[in-house]
């Protein structure tokens, strides 16, 4: 289902509208009868989005499986999307590329570049063209918070699509549909715990540190975590990771209460060593002023056929960036990397030159000053790591042979004793709870045949 929907216009799908009308868990409902299953899958959306399957329209979830390759790549740790991390941490991206565009502006008095810090912008003016007839000029005036103006021909929109309207005026306003795209798609919830220790002993127990959660609660929310430790394991470390409503009932509680209710449920998993580290950490990213939330924007049910037709759509002088625009690893930062060269690109070509698509090589992503390691180097020494999403797909499939030998078995006695089938039925007529069994028996057979089909289609 997933590779039908083109990435480029979701909205061309052929079953776009449909698709669209319903939200995630109205799919869920109507086509997985096992609780286990839909809270499997609950599980996955909240992983994915930071939201519950109700939030979230079944056309977007579909278009962001296969901007990611496949459902399993979201959830992999090996080869997968959880695999790598930076170390020393991911500003020094935002570091390295500004010293870097500093150096190539000093070497080439052509180029101009200033890197400004604490200036929010809040106008963004289209200034009026010569030409009557032009419905926008070619340059923009942007109106920083600390009253700078600054002239430009072109501008880009590197934020979220919610935050793009948030604090932020236009003039002229922008479209209507574009004005509606930003005020609809918010952004999930997702808050991330780090807790540093002494001894990495959840490693001394012969644990991997990776733990999934299929019902996290108030009392204990965690949905994930994985070992954190650094690459050269000097920093023992867990990571836990809270999303949706369960991130938003703790997030409102006083910071110590927050911390306890981290450390217990990390007790509940590793033992009450857990309850002692020597520095915690806690981010809520829905507290953070210039995302207001974390990891993507989400498109409820009947908004994203809509509003997926302007959501890269320059409007004049402006040009929509962010990983959420991308069409590749949406949400990642491969697709922020993707939604960066096609502003460029759009710029560039807008300018009269070559656009980065024009071009037979591909752009120089080397990145000289940032090395990547493996999550959880010490774990993954010790034992292979999965995703929630694979050990669900094998425990499946293992109680689908386990179960069609027992049909194989049960159908062969029930040929030997046919000659006393009478007595049989009536030793049970009494007993209600034979006739409960069989039922939920035979329902659990067939939703487990149903989950198969439906992974088979995603």
């Amino acid at each position: 289902m997933a590779r039908q929907v083109p990435l480029m216009d979701p909205y061309t799908c052929s079953d776009a509208t449909q698709w669209d009308a319903l939200s995630a868990q109205s799919w869920i409902d109507a086509h997985v009868w096992s609780r286990e299953c839909k809270q499997a899958m609950e599980l996955a959306l909240a992983m994915t989005f930071g939201a519950q399957s109700r939030e979230i329209s079944f056309l977007y979830f579909l278009f962001y499986v296969h901007a990611a390759g496949g459902i399993e790549d979201l959830f992999e740790v090996k080869n997968g999307a959880q695999e790598k991390r930076f170390t020393g941490g991911t500003q020094q991206l935002c570091e390295g590329l500004a010293a870097r565009a500093q150096r190539n502006a000093e070497s080439n008095p052509n180029v101009r570049l200033q890197v400004r810090l604490n200036e929010p912008v809040v106008t963004i003016t289209h200034i009026k063209a010569d030409d009557a007839k032009a419905a926008l000029s070619q340059e923009a005036q942007i109106t920083t918070a600390s009253g700078r103006c600054y002239r430009a021909k072109h501008v880009i929109m590197a934020v979220p699509p919610h935050m793009a309207v948030t604090g932020i005026r236009y003039e002229p306003p922008l479209p209507f549909i574009r004005q509606q795209l930003s005020q609809r798609a918010a952004l999930g919830s997702y808050t991330k715990a780090i807790a540093f220790y002494d001894k990495p002993f959840w490693r001394q127990a012969g644990f991997s540190g990776e733990t999934i959660s299929l019902t996290p609660t108030a009392e204990y929310p965690i949905l994930s975590t994985y070992d954190y430790t650094d690459a050269a394991e000097q920093h023992w470390a867990l990571v836990s990771f809270l999303t949706a409503d369960v991130a938003l009932h703790i997030d409102s509680l006083p910071l110590a209460d927050r911390q306890t209710a981290v450390l217990r449920n990390l007790a509940r998993l590793f033992g009450l060593e857990a309850l002692k580290p020597s520095q915690f950490l806690y981010k809520a990213w829905a507290e953070e002023k210039w995302t207001r939330g974390c990891p993507v924007a989400l498109f409820p049910a009947g908004s994203f056929a809509r509003h997926a037709q302007v959501l890269r759509q320059p409007v004049g002088v402006i040009h929509w960036a962010a990983t959420d625009t991308a069409t590749q690893w949406t949400g990642y930062m491969e697709g922020a990397l993707q939604s960066a060269e096609r502003a460029a690109a759009e710029v560039i070509a807008a300018a009269g030159g070559q656009s980065i698509s024009d071009k037979d090589e591909q752009p120089d992503r080397t990145v000289g000053w940032v090395n990547i390691h493996a999550c959880a180097p010490g774990a993954m020494k010790r034992r292979p790591q999965r995703s929630c999403c694979s050990a669900v797909f094998w425990t499946v499939v293992l109680l689908m042979a386990l179960l069609f030998a027992l049909l194989i078995i049960t159908g062969y006695l029930d040929e030997q004793s046919a000659d006393q089938s009478a007595p049989f039925e009536q030793s049970f007529q009494g007993d209600p709870s034979y006739a409960r069994s069989s039922a939920v028996d035979l329902e659990r057979i067939l939703a487990q045949q149903r989950l198969l089909q439906n992974r088979a289609d995603l």
